[in-house]
């Protein structure tokens, strides 16, 4: 494949067909597939300031055929943590490993930047310890050199990238095959403020998530990632998701965390295999009409955000699969009317609103299994057609000021389970309806 063809396909170009990898970004040099270094033990971890110790966890605990292999982490924080590796020989602990009496450091020798594979080994010579760092494989093996410049660039930044925001081997290998045929990739880095366009190359992924609270941006090259089955975003700083995500037909989990997006592209409308679709915490106002497209959809929750009823939910009535519903948190005043279209629905949630009715036509949920209508400060009372909900087997409305119950609740023979506010009134007639059909009741302030 030529490198523009590449580019193309992997999404690396931008809206006016630039390639999106630098001509002039050189990947860093190969380096030998191992090296090392003398070190020292010492009884002590507090020595003079100067000393710098290896900060590191064992995989395993004692020397084993006199070698073992350590699992590096970094405090980027302090150069100079005193906290030194524990040497155990037979499980019997033999010191620490300390910084040898010869300028060479053994803090830097183990994290300087570049390709080296974060492992280490610890393996006596009979006189000494010696220290020795691996090389990842992927740095200089034949299978780099196999591939087109750009392709050959997008891997070494992916690498680089993973480098300077200090994600582990285990989070992001840096061995090619192994990153290539990556399908699980979860990154939750709390200063991670951006990802990659380069992150198109991971085409095997099927489950994507990155939470991060100073994530501002997803790349389009997002789009070129097929096989993705599931994608959760959360970042603080996101303000909008690329269009190109309605590419991802494969998509059957989408979820959003973000208090400043304020909009969902159209686009998303084209993901036709989408199941559960999940936006909370965000600033949007309205949704797209083109989410009447999503058949296939079973589970729509947008939790905490600045919904009204103001907004057209014309397209909620076409979404004829959907079983779980949630519109928690918003600034509804009341329920749309196309939520009482929705014969297939199981659980509904409209909790922390400021409605103050339930229509009567919530009769036609006859499917509904759990209701949830907590702290709507508004609500005072239920309809009497709660009684066609024939399949209901929870309701809750905690933090809602309920004045009672009607007498029409007594014919959902189904009911386990009610759990109110302490402050409303119960009839005379409920407890015997509760004995008889063992309803457990839970009333809280």
């Amino acid at each position: 494949m030529g490198d523009w063809d590449y580019a193309v396909e992997m999404g690396l170009e931008d809206l006016q067909g630039n390639l999106l990898v630098d001509d002039d970004y050189e990947p860093v040099n190969a380096c030998p597939s191992r090296e090392t270094i003398e070190i020292e033990l010492t009884p002590s971890k507090y020595l003079d300031s100067n000393s710098r110790y290896l900060r590191a966890q064992l995989t395993n605990n004692n020397l084993q055929s006199d070698k073992i292999t350590l699992e590096l982490f970094h405090d980027k924080y302090n150069d100079n943590d005193p906290m030194a590796i524990e040497v155990f020989c037979d499980k019997i602990f033999i010191g620490y490993v300390r910084k040898k009496e010869t300028e060479e450091d053994v803090d830097g020798f183990c994290f300087s930047k570049g390709p080296v594979l974060r492992k280490l080994t610890l393996e006596w010579k009979g006189t000494y310890f010696e220290l020795a760092r691996e090389m990842s494989p992927s740095y200089n093996s034949s299978e780099l050199s196999k591939l087109s410049p750009y392709e050959s660039k997008s891997i070494h930044k992916l690498w680089d990238w993973a480098d300077q925001n200090d994600l582990t081997e285990s989070e992001f290998p840096r061995n090619y095959d192994e990153l290539t045929k990556l399908t699980t990739l979860k990154i939750e880095k709390e200063d991670l403020n951006s990802v990659p366009h380069e992150i198109g190359c991971l085409q095997n992924l099927v489950d994507l998530q990155i939470r991060s609270g100073s994530l501002k941006t997803v790349p389009s090259s997002i789009g070129s990632l097929r096989e993705l089955n599931e994608l959760w975003i959360s970042g603080n700083n996101l303000r909008m998701l690329p269009s190109e995500i309605g590419t991802l037909e494969n998509l059957t989990v989408l979820a959003v965390y973000g208090e400043k997006l304020t909009e969902i592209p159209p686009e998303i409308g084209r993901i036709k295999n989408l199941e559960k679709l999940i936006i909370v915490g965000t600033s949007i106002v309205s949704l797209p009409s083109e989410i009447s497209n999503l058949s296939k959809i079973k589970t729509l929750a947008i939790n905490q955000s600045q919904l009204d009823s103001t907004v057209d939910f014309s397209w909620l009535a076409e979404l004829s699969n959907l079983e779980n519903l949630s519109l928690t948190t918003n600034n509804l005043t009341f329920i749309p009317d196309e939520v009482f279209d929705l014969h297939k629905l199981k659980k509904l949630e409209i909790c922390e609103t400021k409605i103050a009715k339930i229509p009567g036509s919530i009769e036609n949920l006859k499917y509904l299994v759990k209701l949830r209508i907590s702290y709507n400060p508004e609500l005072k009372t239920l309809p009497d057609s709660i009684d066609g909900l024939i399949n209901l087997d929870s309701l809750e409305a905690f933090g809602t000021p309920l004045e009672t119950l009607p007498e029409s609740i007594i014919n959902l023979t189904n009911v386990k389970w009610l759990r109110f506010s302490r402050r409303i009134e119960i009839p005379d007639w409920y407890w015997d309806w509760e004995e008889e059909h063992g309803i457990n009741m839970i009333t809280m302030y």
